[in-house]
């Protein structure tokens, strides 16, 4: 619900300052998935796994202080609120990522899988039908109709589930298969989202359509190359050089995700703004839930025959294929936005 909410509060702004705060969000964001790793290794390390979950406490303690005492004087009249549309909605998504979890350790014909998978298709096609008939919907379908807000949210669901696949695996790569420490394995961690940090800062100054694409373009080729050249690890390699190139993963998808969720922003108007940030994020989830049960099916098939290192070389190669044709599409979009001449406000 944070997440969601917070870029709705971008609307508090002008509307060409709109990016550079989506910017702004989305360094806010990164800086703190790197100091996530960072403070976690020594928690884990030293105290244990709890620790990890009670050290958020405070904090979040302290934050909803900061929201009570920092709220709107005034409140802007807003329409009914879908609450048929958002059950569906939350019934579909949950059973969905409940399928996707289940994979790895049930696999695809399980029947909590299929059930799950059958519940999911269900829900969605009665959202459509309800979206159909209600005035005010959870989500406008129309929306769809438009070749960049479509485009972008699936490829948010593409970029984010390469990514978060780093996440699952080079983990085990570098404490089980290279012994590195948790504390050192931590700052190696961070280095993605601390590249995603300054990428998404010089991401913000963009202002077009023409040079949205164009961003998203080339950070998804950004992110293809990082994937790639991590398919390529060895026993030799040290954390030092596995750090640079999850910096360069990272710093593909900080360039990629201003502009995208820019994009989604700009595609409603400011009356669902709250809608078009719980989509964003939706995708983003999607994404991450799909990358990360795609990826540890995928290897779990391959090891058994290729060993961790083979079954790493193809998941993180295919990651950076997958990667770079979206890449194409992107670029495929910032040429028609250049011929139609049409830019963001």
């Amino acid at each position: 619900m944070v997440m969601a909410s917070a870029p709705a509060l971008l609307t508090t702004g002008s509307a060409t300052a709109h990016t550079r705060a989506v910017g702004v969000f989305q360094t806010a964001a990164a800086v703190g998935l790197a100091i996530g790793p960072i403070v976690g290794g020594p928690l884990v390390e030293w105290i244990g796994w709890r620790a990890v979950f009670w050290f958020r406490v405070p904090l979040g303690l302290l934050l909803l202080l900061l929201t009570i005492t920092n709220k709107p004087t005034t409140v802007a009249k807003s329409n009914e609120v879908d609450r048929v549309g958002t059950l569906l909605v939350s019934i579909s998504l949950g059973a969905a990522v409940l399928a996707l979890n289940l994979t790895a350790t049930r696999g695809w014909v399980d029947p909590l899988v299929v059930g799950s998978a059958v519940a999911a298709a269900l829900s969605v096609t009665a959202f459509v039908v309800f979206s159909r008939r209600v005035e005010h919907p959870v989500l406008e379908l129309e929306l769809f109709r438009s070749i960049d807000f479509a485009t972008a949210n699936f490829l948010a669901v593409v970029a984010n589930g390469a990514m978060f696949a780093t996440w699952l695996l080079v983990p085990s790569l570098l404490i089980d298969q290279l012994g590195t420490s948790l504390l050192v394995s931590g700052l190696v961690l961070a280095a993605s989202p601390a590249a995603t940090a300054v990428a998404s800062t010089l991401a913000g100054r963009s202002t077009g359509r023409v040079a949205g694409w164009k961003l998203g373009a080339a950070g998804l080729l950004v992110e293809g190359v990082g994937m790639v050249g991590l398919s390529q690890v060895g026993v030799t390699w040290s954390p030092t050089h596995i750090a640079l190139l999850m910096a360069v993963v990272g710093a593909g998808l900080g360039l990629f995700s201003v502009p995208n969720m820019a994009t989604v922003m700009q595609g409603v108007g400011n009356d669902k703004q709250g809608v078009a940030g719980g989509l964003s994020l939706m995708t983003r989830t999607v994404g991450v839930v799909a990358g990360v049960a795609t990826a540890s099916a995928l290897a779990d098939r391959l090891e058994p025959s290729r060993g961790f290192f083979g079954s790493f070389e193809v998941v993180f190669a295919a990651s950076g294929v997958v990667l770079w044709g979206s890449a194409l599409l992107a670029g495929v979009l910032a040429v028609r936005a250049a011929m139609t001449g049409r830019l963001h406000l």
